[in-house]
């Protein structure tokens, strides 16, 4: 039988496994509060979610004025939610790239706010 110094139990974090430091209050806090709703998403299949994140920007984009510009807001939030959550274990083409998205979705709410 294994000792358990020698055989640690396997960290449910990505970025832990990925060899990252040891996450700091804030993190760990995010990560705690963000726990349940992931579970659940994750629960749900890709395509619905990828189905459901589109038709979310569609009506951003394309109703009218102050709703559209609530909706794309939301949508951003959301975003940055997911962003700051998988950041340990995004590499920087990743970080960049996800981070112009929520740059443009934020751009379009502005102007749908504005106009």
């Amino acid at each position: 039988m294994s000792s358990p110094s020698r055989n640690p139990r396997r960290s449910g974090n990505p970025a832990v496994r990925a060899g990252a430091e040891t996450p700091s209050p804030a993190r760990a806090g995010l990560e705690q509060r963000s726990r349940g709703l992931l579970v659940r998403l994750a629960a749900v299949p890709r395509l619905v979610v990828l189905l459901g994140a589109l038709g979310w920007l569609l009506a951003g984009l394309f109703l009218p004025g102050l709703v559209g510009g609530i909706l794309l807001l939301a949508l951003a939030g959301a975003l940055g939610w997911l962003v700051a959550v998988s950041w340990p274990v995004l590499s920087n083409p990743q970080r960049v790239l996800r981070g112009l998205t929520i740059v443009i979705v934020v751009g379009y709410a502005v102007v749908r706010l504005t106009t």
